[in-house]
């Protein structure tokens, strides 16, 4: 019975295995076989991906070289300092490299130069300007100010095309721009030695005309102001009562306007703050080139501002051998007057 009941399980147990799946060895290789394809498959899907993406770069490359060569062709081999290009609505979309850091820097890549807060143009000259891109015309030698990031006033010129796509539409402009800091210093300066020869000349007849002092002070503030083109002229002279330096002449700005300037009982330096004062006592010009900056004369900020003063030079004048009076010169603009002005 127990051995009729052992063969029993047996057969049974036999049945069982006989159902179940079988591992041959040929059956772990083809499931290793197809792992390999899957990951094979996989890489060549990545390597289809870098390939289509290296296309791409290079159509893009091709792209920026035939825009390039387009820009070179259109602007018939202009020299430049650095490119750019603007969209159908003038904002800019690419600025190549260039060494100095200038206001048209990649920051302002979306927005149209006249929207840049530290870029100028000439007066009136921005409107003229857009009239010219609105009718999608080229435009050669645009000149706008601005400040680099040292806040050195630097000085741009721009040409450009306009771009039509294969339809014809309007797409933007490709352009060249060139820094003229550097020329336009240098016409500057011309100017205003020009401008101060004129002045001295003035002067000069005025000298041989003028019968007393106070004619010759107005004289000589009237030609400063209208020949030379500075914004402030006055001519202060000590009066010996009160010891103080007080305006006798001026252009530019009424006398009541003027300050006067306080000299110690003995000449010493009452207003030490005053470039006037100084250049009355020690007897040697004195030059402040950026008057709002300059913390020795920070008493007198709050005036300047009201008189539109940047920068002021004054030179002491002299009576056989002795300073008798002290003509001072005020521009609205910094740094306005160079050694050779003065």
């Amino acid at each position: 019975m127990v051995a009729a009941a052992l063969d029993g399980l047996r057969r049974h147990l036999t049945g069982a295995m006989d159902n179940l799946p079988q591992h041959s060895g040929d059956d772990v290789q083809l499931e290793q076989l197809r792992r390999r394809l899957a990951d094979q498959r996989a890489i060549n899907e990545a390597t289809e991906r870098s390939r289509d993406q290296a296309e791409a770069l290079r159509i893009a490359a091709e792209e920026r070289l035939a825009r390039s060569e387009e820009r070179n062709s259109k602007l018939g081999g202009l020299a430049s300092d650095w490119t750019w290009e603007t969209d159908a609505e003038h904002r800019l979309v690419f600025i190549s490299e260039y060494g100095r850091d200038l206001p048209e820097t990649p920051p302002v890549i979306g927005q149209a130069r006249w929207d840049l807060p530290d870029v100028q143009g000439l007066p009136n000259d921005w409107e003229a300007h857009r009239r010219v891109l609105d009718a999608h015309l080229p435009f050669r030698d645009f000149q706008c100010c601005g400040r680099d990031t040292t806040g050195k006033l630097c000085w741009i010129s721009l040409n450009g095309d306009p771009v039509f796509d294969d339809c014809g539409e309007f797409s933007g402009y490709i352009g060249i721009g060139i820094d003229i800091t550097a020329r336009r210093d240098a016409e500057e300066r011309s100017a205003r030695l020009t401008r101060m020869y004129a002045a001295l000349s003035a002067v000069n007849e005025a000298v041989a005309r003028a019968t007393d002092e106070l004619e010759l002070f107005d004289a000589t503030c009237a030609a400063l102001h209208d020949k030379g083109k500075f914004e402030v002229i006055a001519i202060h002279q000590l009066d010996p009562v009160v010891q103080e330096l007080v305006p006798r002449a001026a252009r530019g700005l009424g006398v009541e306007r003027l300050n006067t300037h306080q000299i110690g009982a003995h000449g010493e330096l009452a207003d030490t703050q005053s470039i006037l004062v100084q250049a009355f006592v020690q007897g040697r010009k004195w030059y402040a080139p950026d008057y709002l900056a300059d913390h020795r004369l920070r008493a007198h900020w709050d005036r300047a501002r009201e008189q539109g003063i940047a920068s002021m030079l004054s030179v002491p004048l002299h009576r056989h051998g002795e300073v008798c009076a002290v003509l001072s010169i005020a521009s609205g603009q910094t740094h306005r007057f160079d050694d050779a002005l003065i």
